[in-house]
């Protein structure tokens, strides 16, 4: 009875040990994801010297991104935040650049998302930057 109950237990910390590892090598392949998405976003690889003047603005922009993919998406207001950032750094550095060389940008950054909610963010706040007024530095 007694060796009974010790496999019976073994087992459970068999499950739970093999649960453990199984979060934890997602919670990398995650933290991989993140890590991987921030070195596409870097600067140099976006070559952000092109914008000439507006090489500010288009580092705001990428940012604003990179916030994006840091933020809790599960605090709205946090969300908001990073979306209002985006849109009104995506309005500077169209209000100081051409449309289609920003969009252009927009689409390098898109393609380095790989998070279906950063990437509905990212979009909605883009949306936003299209429709807004005044660019706030």
């Amino acid at each position: 009875m007694v060796v009974m109950a010790f496999a019976v237990l073994l087992s459970g910390c068999e499950d739970a040990s093999v649960a453990i590892s199984k979060a934890q090598e997602a919670a990398n392949q995650v933290i991989d994801s993140v890590q991987e998405n921030l070195a596409l976003l870097d600067p140099e690889n976006l070559n952000i010297e092109q914008f000439g003047a507006a090489t500010e603005r288009a580092n705001a922009l990428l940012q604003s991104v990179q916030g994006a993919l840091n933020v809790d998406l599960n605090d709205p207001a946090a969300v908001a935040d990073v979306e209002g950032h985006i849109a009104n750094a995506y309005g500077c550095l169209v209000d100081h650049s051409s449309p289609f060389v920003v969009d252009k940008l927009v689409e390098k950054l898109l393609s380095t998302v790989n998070n279906a909610d950063v990437l509905a963010l990212v979009e909605r706040g883009v949306e936003k930057g299209t429709t807004a007024g005044k660019c706030v530095v």
